[in-house]
């Protein structure tokens, strides 16, 4: 049996979620350089090119930023079998390969240059998570409308699984960042332990 310490708890936001990936990024030695969309776009450009594809760059663009990216898709094997519901028309395995070519050479000139981006960076360090094992017993989920996939998949390795490891708290009305999606699907399961809250903390009299 080997003994794991770890810290009691961990308030995780949408932003100290990323501010911690960054944090364990550079610990764990993982390419932590940011870059924005217009660079990624550049890089994909060029990688269509190198590559020599026809397809169409709209297309590239969409299925990097609505599947490759959120799903953190880093090998055929996962791509090949890799959902799109919602993506409208769907793809063939040659159409896949097709693509893959070219995220392939994206991937190759994101490690070449140490770059990467905030989705990207959360599946790394997820990885390196559940081989390196939790790094808290317990955490407090706020604002959990905010959080994308990719956090709730770093916050379920980033937490030890145990009676009441997680608290989530949580406003879907205030979601503003993609669609909602069941924590089940990050291994976290809620259904009969959830309570909706009736009482607004926020107005001033309730304050007082």
């Amino acid at each position: 049996v080997r003994t794991v310490r770890v810290p009691l708890m961990g308030v995780v936001k949408k932003l100290q979620a990323t501010r911690l990936a960054s944090q364990l990024a550079r610990q764990w030695n993982i390419p932590s350089n940011i870059i924005s969309a217009r660079d990624i776009e550049a890089h994909l450009r060029a990688a269509a090119q190198t590559t020599a594809s026809d397809l169409p760059f709209p297309l590239l663009q969409a299925e990097w930023h609505g599947v490759i990216e959120p799903q953190g898709i880093s090998s055929w094997e996962q791509y090949r079998v890799a959902s799109r519901v919602g993506r409208g028309t769907p793809l063939g395995a040659r159409q896949r390969k097709a693509l893959w070519t070219v995220y392939e050479e994206l991937y190759r000139r994101l490690r070449s240059c140490g770059e990467t981006t905030w989705n990207l960076l959360l599946h790394e360090v997820t990885r390196a998570l559940e081989t390196r094992g939790p790094q808290f017993n317990h955490a407090i989920i706020d604002e959990a409308q905010d959080l994308h996939p990719a956090h709730w998949k770093m916050v379920r390795a980033l937490v030890k699984p145990d009676t009441d490891d997680l608290f989530i708290v949580g406003d879907a009305h205030q979601r503003i960042y993609g669609r909602p999606a069941p924590l089940s699907r990050y291994g976290i399961e809620t259904r009969g332990r959830s309570r909706r809250l009736t009482i607004n903390y926020r107005t001033s009299r309730e304050i007082l």
